[in-house]
């Protein structure tokens, strides 16, 4: 064939593609088996599987097939006529039945089946814009072949230029200008602006589609730069909502570079990259590749192909390692093999493309504030302890979520999803705080602390969840045991009030023991037990969830607690820990005093403590330990000291004995055993710790410190930053 552009694809892509699917690459040909016989069961009901009235566009049979998209994959690699043939029949339907005036803007109004009406092709805000670009792509491929003549081109190019301007007054009826996560436009001006662009820089000799550029751009680069912080790459926009417009921002990103526009990849919008939205991605990744940070957790939208492409074009090796990372997650994610439910378009689009080496990210734990995460994780394989806990502040459709962790140690455990939940009815699918089983009424997360050490971790946010409920959450993360302590605090007024808490997981309950509970996963060799400690009379039941079409959760199942108390400070305590099958959890106790809490769990010979002050307070003095902080703890063998921590802090001790002092608030975590002392501070600070040995040389990155010593007390003078002292 002629040098050639199809939208987003020439011909160097056309023979790309065409030399992986000649090789019998194993991997490439399950995937297009995979999207083939999606196409061939469309075709074999077609015309009658196309509906023009279907819900979030008329394109598809089943739920994200873009199928003229597909076909139009498959008649590139295989030149099979019969592709060709009902691309064409496709398009005059699609043709025929789209509306031609200010229609198209009414896509939300009721079918008569209690479905969204699509109002021709226009974009449903789940799918972004990628409907349009489907079926322009496919019109692309065949426009300038001898299979259309030069009355039909004249014909389809005007259809889609007339769509482009209906489009840009969707995007103005919608409020072009308000936040993009507002109910009122439901992020409609984005997907019809990103529509609209892609069609105008398909045409880029005609003069209207040049205006009409010229009028769209400045209003998009405005929301690129904002519709990511807006709604803080959660609720609609992080579901398969913010997966979509990510897809359709790349997309409309390889039209313009194929047409002689400007490189979108390499613009900044207000000092966000394209780059840095595919990296998003990457940072919530799991181990097995599913998206649990997704608070809808629609990981079977997510075409792990995109991601090869865009780190292509940004020349990023880790956005290969995503690829491969969701790819194999699409066949396990939640035992679910998601692949069945959107076609790999974009795996087979851009496999090979740069063809470089996957790069594993360097970091673990990572706080993404602007986007609501805080994640506490040792690595990236599949039995990496993963912890993610959700503190975002956005709207999720028509009710609110805080709070919501997720867990995986040795495999995916905890669950949490409040969506598809009616108004009136509690958010209680969060593993989180109900109260009264009222709705939760603001999130407005704020952080507290968050920190990864050596064997530690800390992740604390507070919000107010119910006009007289606040909530703080921490989790303090003990890496060697596989264990989570989770504090949840609750600061209500002066009337009585009943908390319910529920934890959900993918598993099947082996035992129940009052306020023990243990879980167990087919085929797996580890358990997750769940001990809670509320310090108040508790009423605990077995839960389970089936609700929607959300397959993935029907075999969620968990616990709930219930404590009623009157109007004063109340703190519940939760341990999660992850154990081979047959062994022993972690035994464990509280202590509560008026200065306090003392959280013991002990292991064989060794008891981990963790020390919280009371609810509000910045610190405390239990029996035993001085702390001045969010958290501190210490580790011990019998009555022998292996180390201690402190969380945010500026003071911990023990007995008589002082641990560690700080004239700035710091992170500190000690391992006598190693001999390091991991510290993250954010200021300067001088620092005084105990030491168990004469100490003659402290390192920092091999850089030797300055120090005093006395009585077994040292100091020293750290920058801020983060920090592994070796002392010797």
């Amino acid at each position: 064939m002629p040098e050639r552009v199809y939208l987003f694809m020439d011909c160097d892509d056309t023979r790309r593609i065409r030399d992986i699917y000649q090789s019998g690459d194993w991997a490439f040909l399950t995937d297009w088996e995979i999207l083939q016989t999606s196409v061939n069961e469309y075709r074999a009901q077609f015309p009658t599987s196309y509906d023009p009235d279907a819900s979030w566009g008329v394109l598809w049979w089943g739920s994200g097939n873009f199928v003229a998209r597909d076909m139009a994959l498959l008649y590139l690699v295989t030149g099979d006529q019969a592709y060709a043939e009902d691309i064409l029949r496709l398009l005059e339907l699609v043709r025929a039945h789209t509306p031609q005036a200010i229609f198209l803007t009414n896509f939300d109004a009721p079918n008569g089946r209690g479905e969204e009406v699509s109002g021709g092709i226009i974009s449903h805000p789940q799918y972004g814009a990628v409907v349009i670009q489907s079926a322009l792509f496919a019109y692309f491929e065949l426009r300038d072949t001898n299979l259309m003549d030069d009355s039909q081109r004249n014909v389809y190019d005007k259809f889609f230029q007339h769509q482009a301007e209906l489009l840009e007054q969707a995007a103005i009826s919608r409020g072009n200008d308000t936040p993009l996560d507002g109910i009122r436009n439901r992020n409609v001006p984005f997907a019809a602006n990103v529509a609209a662009l892609t069609i105008a820089r398909a045409f880029p000799d005609d003069s209207a589609m040049q205006d009409l550029d010229a009028r769209l751009w400045p209003r998009l680069e405005w929301q690129i730069a904002n519709w990511w912080e807006a709604d803080g790459g959660w609720g609609e926009n992080t579901q398969n909502y913010g997966f979509s417009m990510l897809e359709s921002l790349l997309l409309l990103a390889e039209t313009s570079l194929r047409n002689a526009g400007p490189d979108l990849y390499a613009q900044t919008f207000e000092g966000r990259t394209i780059q840095s939205m595919c990296r998003f991605y990457l940072e919530i990744a799991t181990p097995e590749g599913g998206t649990p940070a997704l608070n809808d957790t629609s990981h079977y939208v997510v075409d792990p192909g995109l991601f090869q492409l865009c780190g292509f074009r940004t020349n990023d090796p880790q956005l290969y390692f995503a690829e491969k990372l969701y790819n194999a997650g699409r066949h396990e994610s939640y035992g679910v093999d998601a692949s069945a439910f959107t076609t790999p378009f974009h795996i087979l689009a851009w496999a090979d493309l740069g063809n470089q080496l996957p790069e594993t990210p360097d970091f673990t734990s990572v706080l993404l504030p602007t986007t609501g995460a805080a994640i506490l994780r040792d690595g990236w394989e599949r039995d990496s302890q993963y912890m993610l806990l959700q503190f975002t502040g956005s709207r999720v459709h028509e009710e609110y979520s805080y709070g919501t962790l997720y867990l995986y140690a040795y495999g995916p455990w905890l669950v949490g999803n409040g969506y598809n939940i009616p108004a009136g009815r509690p958010t209680n699918q969060h593993s989180t705080l109900a109260m009264d089983n009222s709705n939760q009424t603001n999130t407005g997360g704020e952080l507290i602390a968050f920190a990864d050490l050596g064997s530690t971790g800390i992740a604390a946010v507070t919000s107010r969840s119910y006009a007289n409920l606040q909530h703080t959450r921490l989790v303090l993360w003990n890496e060697p045991w596989a264990q989570w302590i989770v504090i949840d605090d609750a600061v209500s007024d002066m009337y009585q009030h009943t908390l319910q808490q529920y934890w959900y997981v993918r598993g099947q309950n082996l035992l129940t023991n009052e306020n023990i509970w243990t879980f167990g996963q087919d085929g797996e060799r580890y358990s997750l037990t769940i001990e809670m400690e509320p310090g108040i009379p508790a009423i605990y039941s077995s839960i389970s969830r089936e609700y929607d079409w959300e397959t993935w959760v029907s075999n969620a199942i968990g616990v709930r607690m219930d404590v009623t108390y009157p109007g004063r400070p109340v703190r519940l305590v939760t341990s999660l820990s992850v154990t081979p099958q047959g062994d022993t959890s972690p035994t464990i106790t509280r202590t509560d005093s008026l200065e306090g809490t003392q959280i013991d769990s002990q292991a064989e010979e060794t008891t981990w403590t963790w020390i919280l002050p009371p609810i509000g307070s910045p610190g405390g003095t239990t029996a035993n330990y001085v702390l001045s902080g969010t958290a501190g703890c210490t580790a011990h063998q019998g009555e022998i000291l292996l180390g201690y921590c402190l969380m945010n802090g500026t003071n911990l001790g023990y007995l008589d004995q002082v641990l560690v002092v700080s004239s700035e608030s710091i992170y500190v975590e000690t391992d006598f055993a190693s001999g390091n002392l991991f510290l993250s501070a954010q200021e300067e600070t001088i620092i005084t710790f105990y030491w168990p040995r004469s100490v003659t040389n402290i390192s920092d990155s091999g850089s030797a410190l300055d120090f005093s010593s006395d009585n077994g007390l040292v100091t020293t003078r750290i920058a801020a930053g983060q920090h592994i002292l070796e002392i010797r």
